[in-house]
């Protein structure tokens, strides 16, 4: 059942072995000659073909590999990575074997929850553990023995510092989403477990994106790693119909996104913003409107996002509005329309949010509202896709300029000249140009990092702005500076 409540410095960089040296591909489950219980398992989800990225994966990493694996997003890396795992994990024993890290709550959640409906045969223990909630229970399971851990990295550390969960019997460690998991704001975290996991461990990471410079760090955790990439024409599922509005300041947006609500009347929508006050912002909007609408953001407690969720999974909520947090975390089969009320800032969150739709091999619309603050970061995006997204017919404004109602409140100033805002300094000297519209940045919210924390602390430990933990504990053993995301 399922149970929720330091690097290689010795090691040169070697460039990885592809895909293709890897011999022939079997195309069905059958073919990896999985032991009874997983094939009954997967009989019973319905699994039987492999996904592009599971036949070239599991092969090797079967054979003891690490890897690293790229696929677009609904491609089924999570089974890519867990069934060869389970394949060799033994039950019995005290401390884990198995490790997989995740930067969100949701998507540890998921894996775990995939991780019980693959092994239910193997009598297994599951433990999943993330911030947001007392330490208690999840102490208690760990304490009892476990087989395989999920978790956040915050929650993760504090057991280790805390003794309850010892890494050193790991044989395989996984990086969901690695790309996050491996970015500066996570580095000391992953190097911290590192050190605790024995160096004869296997680690794999899995991700949608893989900037080149993530790779290059990913060396200093890896072994000679195999780099399987499945191929696609463009960075984006071909399943996904793409459009974007050019719309004015803030109150423009909010008309053409009640528009297109109106007129492209998703079964399932998620609208993506750009800071948790944001989130309850357009909410409120749209419930005034009649909308069954919710939003989802750190600032919920852990209980009420489980509650969001849970209604957003069943049908009950048909919109749900949050941050990109939400788009590593979140896989709901039934969503036809992802809204991107701002744009990301990172192109890669652009590919991540559009992933949420059009999931096992199902039709999706992705619809983004594109201000004169956005203009910069929209060009990025359609850079870094290799394609300039098609302009939408019937709504917000085509030349993208101010309307008369936001020059009348002062709105979209960083735009009025030229058309395209003013970029962001990487020197922090200047005006950043907010997703409502000129202001500054706000000093208490701004945009959520992965794990939803404020400012550079991981949402794994919880969702107080004050930054402390669950159970009112402080901060110990830190990293240099006391900076780094957690």
């Amino acid at each position: 059942m399922i149970r929720c409540a330091a690097g290689r410095p010795d090691r040169q960089w070697r460039r990885p072995t592809t895909a293709t040296n890897i011999g022939a591909m079997a195309k069905k489950f059958s073919e990896f000659s999985f032991r009874p219980e997983i094939m009954r398992a997967l009989e019973e989800v319905g699994y039987s073909d492999c996904t592009p990225i599971q036949e070239k994966t599991m092969g090797p990493v079967m054979d003891g590999h690490d890897l690293t694996g790229m696929a677009e997003t609904g491609s089924g890396k999570t089974a890519a990575f867990l069934l060869p795992i389970l394949e060799k994990l033994q039950a019995g024993g005290d401390d884990p074997r198995a490790v997989v890290i995740t930067p969100t709550r949701e998507l540890a959640q998921q894996v775990a929850k995939e991780a019980e409906r693959l092994s239910r045969y193997l009598d297994l223990r599951v433990v999943c553990v993330y911030g947001g909630t007392g330490l208690g229970e999840q102490k208690n399971l760990l304490l009892a023995g476990v087989d395989l851990v999920v978790g956040t990295p915050g929650r993760l550390i504090d057991f280790a510092r805390q003794t309850y969960l010892r890494l050193s019997k790991v044989r395989w460690l996984v990086l969901d989403e690695a790309d996050r998991m491996l970015d500066m704001g996570f580095i000391k975290d992953m190097e911290y477990v590192m050190s605790k996991a024995p160096m004869s461990r296997q680690t794999l990471l899995f991700s949608a994106t893989f900037p080149k410079e993530v790779l290059s760090l990913s060396a200093q955790f890896m072994h000679e790693p195999i780099h399987v990439e499945v191929e696609s024409p463009t960075l984006t599922a071909r399943n996904i119909v793409q459009l974007t509005y050019m719309v004015g300041g803030l109150p423009d947006k909010i008309r053409v996104l009640k528009e297109l609500l109106r007129k492209e009347k998703p079964e399932q929508a998620l609208i993506f913003v750009a800071t948790r006050e944001r989130t309850a912002e357009v909410a409120d909007m749209l419930r005034r409107s009649g909308e069954a609408v919710a939003s989802i953001s750190s600032l919920l407690s852990q209980v009420n996002r489980e509650r969001v969720l849970q209604s957003f999974r069943e049908g009950r909520t048909r919109i749900l509005v949050g941050t990109d947090v939400a788009s590593r975390g979140l896989d709901i089969s039934g969503i036809t329309h992802v809204f991107n009320f701002d744009v990301p800032h990172d192109p890669n969150d652009y590919v991540h949010r559009v992933g949420r739709t059009g999931r096992a091999g199902r039709t999706g619309r992705a619809l983004t509202l594109v201000s004169p603050q956005d203009r910069p970061y929209f060009k990025a995006v359609e850079a870094h896709l290799g394609l300039q997204i098609e302009r939408g017919e019937g709504s917000g404004s085509e030349t993208g300029g101010e309307t008369e109602r936001d020059r009348s409140r002062g709105r979209g100033r960083a735009g009025s000249r030229g058309g395209g805002g003013r970029r962001p300094s990487s020197g922090g000297g200047g005006r950043r140009p907010s997703s409502g519209g000129g202001g500054r940045r706000p000093s208490s919210g701004g945009r959520e990092r992965p794990g939803g924390g404020n400012k550079r602390r991981d949402a794994s430990r919880g969702s107080s702005s004050t930054g402390g933990r669950p159970g009112g504990r402080g901060r110990s053993g830190g990293s240099s500076g006391g900076s780094v995301s957690r």
